[in-house]
């Protein structure tokens, strides 16, 4: 992506997630700026986008995270307890690491911006006073998925859903 489309995309990114000041977490507002200049970078180029690093960076803090991608179809969603974060399961090809193609990668926390807007998409939109989401899950759907590698206190490393594309229903 050229200079120019990604300092627009984290100007629009910014514009989008508003005033820091809305936000009673500074790390809420750096999400909504990733997540917002994220959106907009897919709209101008649909590959492999470095956002991460370059959006965090303007946004004001440092990130040693790392940006990769990759696909499945999308089978499950499920709340982990202990750290609040939602664990999309996936269907991939089998490999020598997952011989049966299930691999999973986890959201951002779902008190925060970005794991709300990630879970909601997923699932079909926000819950309205009943419980129920406006739009069709995307269970069976094959998705791009652009993952962050994120270090864990126990010094584990797992993969983070920062953004996806839906690529439609899986055949």
């Amino acid at each position: 992506m050229d200079e120019l489309s990604m300092n627009l995309a984290i100007a629009l990114g910014k514009m989008e997630a508003g005033s820091p000041e809305d936000f009673d977490d500074p790390r809420d507002y750096i999400g909504a700026v990733r997540y917002h200049a994220g959106q907009m970078a897919l709209l101008f180029e649909n590959k492999y986008v470095r956002r991460n690093a370059e959006v965090v960076f303007n946004a004001g803090v440092e990130s040693d995270k790392t940006c990769k991608r990759f696909s499945g179809v999308f089978v499950g969603l499920e709340k982990e307890e202990s750290s609040r974060r939602g664990i999309v399961t996936l269907k991939t090809k089998p490999s020598p690491r997952n011989e049966n193609g299930i691999e999973t990668v986890r959201t951002a926390p779902a008190y925060t911006f970005e794991g709300k807007q990630i879970v909601s998409r997923l699932l079909g939109g926000p819950k309205d006073a009943n419980g129920n989401r406006p739009g069709e899950s995307l269970i069976n759907h094959k998705l791009l998925l652009y993952v962050d590698m994120e270090e864990m206190p126990n010094g584990n490393k797992v993969r983070v859903l920062s953004d996806f594309v839906d690529l439609g229903p899986a055949d």
